[in-house]
């Protein structure tokens, strides 16, 4: 079953009836992109359910969750997985508590966490980065620190240029 979901992408186009697949109860780890065929197949007026309860999944992104708000022919349950609730899923707290989503994915605002244990059994949206351990003054901020070390990097093969050819450069001074 683990590797059926990610041959059945397209499975509204193929299976216009079907309505239901249960992929609940495997070891399914990671959540695939799930496109909402729905709209162009003409037959189509209900909703297709991938039930992804009880497996393996411990991390969501902000782009999976936004690629379920488009959905209007699908949803995707993945309730009842042991998610990791550390900074990483900050985002998608801020992002759930701002976007309003589809009537069908109200229940992502109500998963539960499983790790870290201080966490265990409390809901995604009701955690504080503060409880999670995540200080937004500790985070460090990619951009500037690469930017850095490029102007750091830059100065000193500057500085070992002009140390090097400060003979030459003499000479060209002098005339």
């Amino acid at each position: 079953m683990y590797d059926i979901i990610y041959k059945l992408q397209g499975w509204r186009l193929r299976f216009t009836k079907m309505e239901y697949m249960d992929f609940s109860n495997n070891n399914i780890k990671v959540i695939p992109m799930i496109r909402d065929y729905g709209m162009t197949v003409k037959e189509t007026k209900s909703v297709g359910i991938i039930d992804m309860r009880r497996n393996k999944i411990i991390s969501l992104t902000k782009g999976m969750i936004d690629s379920f708000s488009t959905h209007e022919y699908v949803k995707v349950d993945i309730s009842e997985n042991p998610f990791l609730c550390d900074c990483g899923i900050i985002e998608v707290m801020e992002y759930l508590s701002s976007k309003t989503m589809p009537k069908a994915y109200d229940y992502l605002g109500s998963l539960e966490c499983v790790n870290p244990s201080n966490v265990r059994g409390r809901h995604l949206l009701s955690l504080s980065p503060t409880e999670l351990n995540c200080n937004k003054e500790t985070v460090i901020n990619f951009p500037i620190v690469v930017l850095s070390i490029i102007t750091i990097t830059l100065f000193i093969i500057t500085m070992l240029t002009l140390i090097y050819f400060r003979d030459m450069i003499k000479v060209k001074c002098i005339f």
